[in-house]
């Protein structure tokens, strides 16, 4: 979550790529290339002040819910 967030902040979308699928990775370009830089800044997180449980994941798949937990 942290490396995609700052690979998006810095517009590295190579980075991306294995982590992110392609499809995505074309939207998210869209949507960040149309932001301010003071915008992109706000999308990196910080490893430090960032807690993730996997609890937390939802994977929408063909109409489908998957939970993590």
């Amino acid at each position: 979550m942290v490396l995609i967030s700052e690979a998006l902040s810095s517009q590295n979308y190579d980075e991306l790529e294995g982590r992110v699928n392609e499809e995505a990775i074309k939207v998210l370009k869209d949507k960040v290339e149309s932001l301010s830089s003071y915008q992109r800044k706000l999308i990196a997180l910080d490893a430090d002040k960032t807690i993730c449980f996997p609890g937390d994941i939802v994977v929408k798949e063909e109409g489908h819910y998957y939970y993590n937990t």
